[in-house]
């Protein structure tokens, strides 16, 4: 890390790097919206699989997303132990990031690239394998052998056994009598009253808490007064039983039977029509407390052995239990009435995967919204179990109805603020608070905005309630990450801007100290068509910052401004500008020079009287590279008048060299009479004003400063270091503004702050500034004199500290002599030309 050099003033932009905080933050931000895009996709496969033309659809959405993620120099996703990593820095670890992780390990892989070769035929690879991936098994369990049972009661070994000894008991009673060919039977057994199940349950009781095999037999042979329906049922229920669960015995064996026969017999009547699911609650209620008779008899309950549970608990149980195991026909004829409430959610979440891989995806999204709609219905005991299952059924939601989902946080964000009763209140912030992180994972902004409504008019409606439920729902705590993919994304989606501007004033902030950070023009161009994509808001709060905001908050505004309200800035600016030190005023320079406002020279111009004369020239250089030809007048007045404390002979250097970045064709002739002026037996003007003055005309017309060469005085080698002509193609937000030279042995300097003297080492060099390896302390911003000594050629500069990092850091002139310039000009024509240092003089360019 210590070998990363930052971007500065007077660094190549070859060598040099954005800094970590934008770099980093950027390519975090891609490789985050690509595994999450990855992710959403994944479960659309999971569902509806690869051929449905809804998962083509978000297959080409998806694609498209992750290419416009992919930066220019491409992306690699690491495993580093159980983390994603990009740069090795580490992705966040949620439910996306973890299924992506989990993808490189079973695939075997330490890494994938997403660059140029990237294609749709890879996603759709890397999609199938995360959708149907399953985890590895664990160590095998061991087959349990069957313990040799100390329980006298041997007629409750298995379930074979229980059944042989029912039908010897009833003395053949049944044997002969087979179930299967009485064709109504399913029929009458719907016929039979709850009572007769109690029975059945009461016998079961006798015959499991018999302490000798007489008085079990006893107990078996009361089933001759069970209804020949129930009868049989029970003899089903112990056929089957072995085949499920080999290893129950004992009391277990008595109670699973026991349970069977009341699931099996409340499906049979609803399967005949004899019940609706409306009736089964309070069926499940009158056998549940049979159950819990048959466990309180039963001698595990009597040794304390199994507790016996609670009613509600023995209900619930049931329920799910008949639900799990109920035939898809009969969730079918509940689901699509208007009741699918009354089935489990747990126990829809599979039934509805059958119907999207069978592809009735119409049907499940139809069950889904019936069981949406009863969280605020008429019916209490729909809105209590619509309430406490969409929890489960979020995810369903978000995939299968996603256009649905904001109406269902409405509604149950309502229903919510409607509730007095504690325990639906918990229900109903749970399945709120569930929605809005599905929807957040899928990046479904249209129904987070939904969420941030319901939120807005929770708190404000029961204020303490929303205070409790805002850092759960937890959107604001998202929006870096949202602002990070608006950035990072090709064409921001309208959604996701209608988002932000629900937080204009929290992602301005966000925005504003992205600002101070940037490097990068596109990047900055991305941070102010963001800034006014948010609207007025947006703008009041920026002006806000500027106008009663402290010093960082200002001038992390005033790169935006510039651009969104130029007008309303400048009203402002000279003000604050005026109230700021030295440094403060270096880094406004900078940030009006990131920004891409085509008025940034002329805002320059205006603040120029308030400006520290050390930042004088740094904000003359940046006119110049601005374009701004209205400032051409005001360059040329700068230039042809006497040095004062404001503008002193360097600042007229640097007002020369910005007419010839400007190509003002109207500065050629007071150009050319600086050149030429004369007194007697020298020039007039000193002889690097001279040098600037031709090589600016060379820039607005080559051919005539080529022709003034030879009668000018000065040498075509002196001329061949000068100012960089504008490059409106550089990617940096800051381009180069003069040629940099890279000396054989380091330059050594001594560096005088008030912080006392540090020797240096210069290692690259230009007529603006350069780098050096640092032997004492100094921190970026500090204003430092720098003496410079090669041979017998010793000169001193005023240099402003711009980056630090380890034991290197970059500096720029502020100030120097004129003729201490013609030292450094001469310093650096000394050194050998290599890669980066070309010559830019006229007749090189020539």
């Amino acid at each position: 890390m210590d070998n990363i050099k930052r971007y500065a003033y007077g660094q190549s932009p070859r060598e040099a790097e954005v800094p970590l905080s934008s770099i980093a933050q950027a390519r975090v931000a891609a490789g985050r919206g690509i595994v999450r895009s990855v992710y959403a996709l994944s479960r659309y496969v999971r569902l509806f699989g690869l051929g449905h033309s809804r998962t083509g659809a978000q297959m080409q959405s998806a694609f498209a997303r992750v290419q416009g993620f992919i930066p220019a120099a491409g992306l690699t996703i690491s495993l580093a132990g159980d983390r994603l990593t990009i740069d090795s820095l580490p992705l966040d670890g949620t439910i996306a990031e973890q299924s992506f992780a989990l993808f490189l390990r079973h695939s075997q892989r330490n890494a994938i690239s997403f660059g140029e070769q990237f294609t749709r035929e890879t996603l759709e690879d890397i999609v199938s394998a995360i959708a149907f991936e399953r985890l590895a098994p664990e160590t095998p369990e061991k087959e349990l052998a069957p313990v040799e049972s100390q329980d006298a009661r041997v007629w409750l070994t298995d379930a074979t056994k229980l059944l042989y000894f029912v039908n010897v008991g009833l003395h053949g009673v049944g044997v002969a009598d087979d179930p299967a060919r009485d064709q109504g039977e399913h029929a009458r057994l719907a016929e039979q009253a709850t009572e007769d199940v109690g029975r059945v349950l009461l016998v079961l009781g006798k015959v499991g808490s018999s302490e000798s095999e007489g008085a079990a037999l006893g107990a078996v042979r009361e089933l001759q007064r069970i209804p020949h329906p129930l009868l049989n049922l029970l003899r089903e229920v112990l056929m089957e039983l072995p085949g499920e669960h080999s290893l129950l015995a004992g009391d277990a064996l008595i109670l699973r039977a026991g349970e069977q026969v009341v699931i099996r017999y409340i499906l049979t009547k609803l399967e005949n029509g004899d019940i609706f699911a409306a009736d089964i609650p309070p069926l499940l209620e009158r056998l549940g407390r049979q159950l819990q008779t048959l466990h309180s008899v039963l001698p595990s309950y009597d040794d304390k052995k199994t507790p016996n549970p609670g009613l509600d608990e023995t209900v619930e149980a049931l329920e799910h239990e008949m639900w799990s195991t109920a035939p898809d026909a009969a969730k079918r004829m509940v689901l699509l009435f208007d009741t699918p409430f009354y089935v489990p959610a747990p126990c829809i979440v599979a039934y509805l995967e059958r119907l999207i891989s069978h592809g009735e995806e119409l049907v499940a999204a139809t069950v889904l919204k019936n069981y949406g709609a009863a969280v605020d219905g008429r019916d209490g005991e729909g809105r209590r179990r619509s309430a406490r299952g969409i929890s489960d059924l979020a995810e369903l939601f978000a995939l299968v109805v996603p256009d649905y989902v904001p109406n269902l946080v409405k509604s149950v964000s309502r229903q919510l603020m409607r509730e007095s009763d504690l325990r639906m209140q918990s229900w109903l912030s749970a399945a709120l608070v569930r929605l809005s992180y599905t929807v957040q994972q899928q990046r479904d902004y249209v129904a987070t905005a939904a969420t941030v409504d319901a939120m807005d008019e929770i708190q404000h409606r029961r204020p303490a309630l929303g205070m409790e439920l805002r850092p759960r729902i937890s959107v604001e705590n998202r929006l870096p990450e949202y602002v990070d993919e608006a950035l990072s994304a090709t064409q921001v989606a309208p959604d996701l801007v209608n988002l932000l501007q629900r937080h204009a004033a929290v992602v301005t902030q966000q925005l504003c100290v992205r600002s101070l950070n940037c490097s990068l023009r596109e990047e900055s161009e991305r941070l102010t068509s963001l800034a006014g994509n948010l609207g007025d808001e947006a703008r009041d709060e920026l002006l806000r910052r500027l106008k009663t905001g402290n010093s960082e908050e200002a001038l992390g505004a005033v790169g935006l401004l510039s651009s969104l309200a130029p007008g309303e800035m400048l009203t402002l600016l000279p003000k604050r500008t005026s109230e700021w030190d030295r440094s403060q005023q270096d880094t406004l320079v900078r940030q009006l020079a990131i920004a891409t406002s085509p008025v940034r020279g002329s805002v320059l111009l205006k603040i120029l009287p308030e400006l520290d004369p050390l930042i004088v020239p740094e904000a003359i250089d940046e006119i110049g590279l601005s374009g701004a030809q209205d400032t051409t007048d005001d360059l040329m007045q700068i230039a042809m008048s006497e040095e004062s404390q404001r503008f002193n002979a360097y600042s007229k250097v640097k007002a020369i060299e910005a007419l010839g970045r400007l190509q003002a064709a109207k500065a050629l002739d007071a150009l050319k009479e600086l050149l030429h002026q004369r007194k007697l037996l020298q020039w007039t003007q000193p002889h690097e004003l001279r040098i600037a003055a031709l090589q600016a005309m060379h820039m607005i017309d080559p051919d005539q400063a080529t022709r003034l060469i030879a009668a000018s005085g000065l040498s075509e080698r002196e001329l061949s270091i000068g100012p960089l002509a504008v490059d409106p193609n550089n990617r940096w937000a800051r381009q180069r503004r003069y040629t940099r030279v890279f000396p054989v042995k380091p330059v050594t300097a001594m560096a005088t702050s008030r912080a006392g003297k540090a020797g240096l080492d210069i290692v690259a060099l230009s007529l603006g500034g350069g780098r050096a390896l640092r032997q004492g302390k100094l921190q970026a911003g500090t204003e430092v004199t720098l003496q410079l000594q090669v041979a017998l050629r010793k000169l001193n500069s005023q240099v402003l500290v711009r980056e630090v990092v380890g034991n290197e850091f970059t500096f720029e002139i502020a100030d120097i002599a004129l003729g201490d310039r013609s030292k450094l000009r001469q310093i650096l024509l000394a050194q050998p030309q290599g890669p980066g240092s070309q010559p830019t003089g006229p007749r090189a360019a020539a």
